[in-house]
C-alpha cells in the first residue's frame, strides 16, 4: 500500500524532558498543538537546510563569475594598453589609463 505524502503517521521518540517542556510551552505560545509544533519545526529546519544549499551554492556561482570578471578585466586591460601605445600614446598616459580601466573594471563600473 503507497501512503500519501500528506498522510500522518504516527511515530514513537524519546526526548529528554527539558526539551518536551520547551516545546510544549512553545506550542502554547504559538497556539498550536505540541505535535503542530513539532511538525512545524521539522519543516522549517528543512526549509532552512535547502536555503543554505541555494545560499552556498549562490556564492560558489558569484565566486567563479568574480574570478571570470578579473580574469576577462586582465585580458581587456592588456588589450587597451597594446592598442593605445598602436595608437601613439606614451607609457605614462597608457599607463594611467589602464590603471584606471581596471580600477573601474573591479568596481563594476564602465
Amino acid at each position: 500500500m503507497v501512503r500519501k505524502p500528506t498522510e500522518l503517521r504516527p511515530i514513537m521518540t524519546r526526548i529528554p524532558e527539558g526539551l518536551r517542556r520547551r516545546l510544549d510551552r512553545e506550542a502554547r505560545r504559538n497556539d498550536r498543538s505540541m505535535n503542530s509544533e513539532i511538525i512545524q519545526r521539522l519543516e522549517r529546519s528543512f526549509t532552512n537546510e535547502d536555503a543554505a544549499a541555494t545560499i552556498k551554492h549562490l556564492n560558489e556561482m558569484l565566486d567563479a563569475f568574480t574570478r571570470r570578471e578579473a580574469s576577462l578585466g586582465t585580458v581587456l586591460a592588456g588589450w587597451l594598453s597594446d592598442e593605445l601605445r598602436k595608437r601613439g600614446f606614451d607609457e605614462p598616459n597608457t599607463n594611467e589609463v589602464v590603471a584606471t580601466f581596471r580600477a573601474s573594471f573591479a568596481r563594476g563600473t564602465p
